[in-house]
C-alpha cells in the first residue's frame, strides 16, 4: 500500500501552479443556471397566460438570481485529472488524478448534496453541490468505472 501512496500524484497546490498546458474539457459551477433559466421561462409562461403579477415577479426574481448571485467554479475536468476548487482560499485547489481515485459517490442532503471522492491513500474529498444530473453525468464521463456500487438491502419479514 505504501508503494501506491508514494506514487500518488494527487495533491493540494496553489492555483498558479496548475499545469500550464491544460485543456479544459468540462466544469461544474456552483450557480444552478439551468434551474434559474427554467424558473425564468416559467415566469414568462405565466405572463403569457395573463398572470402578470406572478409572472413578472418570478421572471424578475430569476433575472436577479442570474445576475446578482456569485458564480464559483467547483470542479474542472481535464484529460487525466480534475481540479477541485472547494476551498476557503481562492488561491488553493486540489488536483486529483483519475488513476488515484478509488471510488466516488453522490449523496443527497437536506440543504445541499455532497460528492465524495475517496483516493488510494484513504483520504476523502467532499464537494457540495445542487445538481445531481450535472455531477453524475460528468463523473460518469470521466470516472464511470469508479462509481460506488449501492448495496441492495433485503428486508426479511
Amino acid at each position: 500500500m505504501n508503494v501506491i501512496i508514494d506514487h500518488m500524484k494527487s495533491k493540494e497546490l496553489k492555483t498558479y501552479n496548475l499545469p500550464e498546458d491544460r485543456v479544459l474539457l468540462a466544469n461544474i459551477d456552483a450557480k444552478p443556471n439551468g434551474v434559474i433559466l427554467l424558473v425564468f421561462v416559467f415566469g414568462l409562461l405565466l405572463v403569457a397566460f395573463k398572470q402578470y403579477v406572478w409572472g413578472v415577479s418570478i421572471a424578475v426574481l430569476a433575472s436577479c438570481a442570474s445576475f446578482v448571485l456569485p458564480n464559483k467554479v467547483l470542479i474542472e475536468f481535464y484529460q487525466d485529472y480534475m481540479v477541485l476548487y472547494n476551498h476557503a482560499s481562492k488561491f488553493t485547489c486540489e488536483i486529483i488524478y483519475y488513476d488515484d481515485v478509488v471510488v466516488w459517490n453522490y449523496d443527497f442532503g437536506i440543504t445541499y448534496d455532497t460528492l465524495t471522492i475517496k483516493l488510494v491513500d484513504d483520504s476523502t474529498h467532499n464537494v457540495d453541490g445542487y445538481s445531481k444530473i450535472v455531477f453524475e453525468n460528468l463523473m460518469n464521463r470521466f470516472l464511470k468505472d469508479k462509481k460506488e456500487k449501492k448495496k441492495k438491502s433485503k428486508n426479511k419479514v
